[in-house]
């Protein structure tokens, strides 16, 4: 599967599609709420889950909070 361009959307939906994001599964739901969830957990599963796999395994209850969350947290706040 492959992002939304910009190019593929009408002009009035440019705008959530850069709130919302390229992912389908984001760019298409209902609501920007619901967007922010899915985002939220497509975050959580990659670092969680994805990133571990690419490195030594660290007990989540004992590990430093990841620097990527925290500027995935900071950039919505912008």
């Amino acid at each position: 599967m492959h992002p939304i361009d910009g190019l593929e959307v009408p002009a009035e939906q440019l705008n959530p599609l850069w709130v919302r994001g390229g992912f389908p599964d984001s760019f298409l739901v209902a609501s920007d709420r619901a967007s922010q969830r899915w985002r939220q957990d497509f975050i959580r599963t990659y670092l969680e889950r994805d990133i571990p796999l690419l490195g030594p395994r660290i007990s989540s209850r004992n590990a430093a909070p990841l620097p990527l969350k925290h500027l995935y947290i900071i950039s919505l706040c912008c």
